[in-house]
């Protein structure tokens, strides 16, 4: 049938270009509307740099939101990584520890990682030039 064909065809084209939260994500409540929040407050498409901050304590699901947030506008970008609890990481281990999970995140070698200099020059270097 042509209309069934015509609707498939239509639903298969806007899975793609709709970036959709994961499964995991579809059943929180209010989380949409907190996504689409964080997004509008990025300003996507204009060029300049925004530092977005969330606060609050801890359990409230912050890392949530900006896992959803990643989630959803994660394919209008050339590169992609989530690194989660960065300060916990940080203090327990060193930051060379979260340099060579940025870069292998981004299929980068992070052999030559031997200081915290050294992962700031390859991942200054690997990401420049990149959205």
């Amino acid at each position: 049938d042509e209309a069934v064909l015509v609707e498939n065809i239509a639903q298969h084209i806007f899975e793609i270009l709709i970036p959709k939260l994961p499964s995991s994500m579809k059943n929180l409540v209010g989380i949409n509307s907190k996504v689409e929040q964080v997004i509008t407050l990025m300003g996507l498409g204009l060029n300049d740099v925004r530092f977005i901050g969330i606060s609050g304590m801890g359990g409230m699901g912050k890392t949530t939101i900006a896992r959803a947030v990643f989630e959803t506008i994660r394919c209008g970008f050339e590169v992609t990584c989530f690194l989660a609890n960065v300060r916990e990481n940080c203090e327990k281990k060193d930051i060379t520890d979260m340099q060579k999970q940025l870069l292998d995140q981004m299929n980068i070698s992070s052999n030559a990682v031997y200081n915290q200099y050294d992962g700031r020059t390859i991942i200054q270097n690997s990401l420049r030039l990149k959205k």
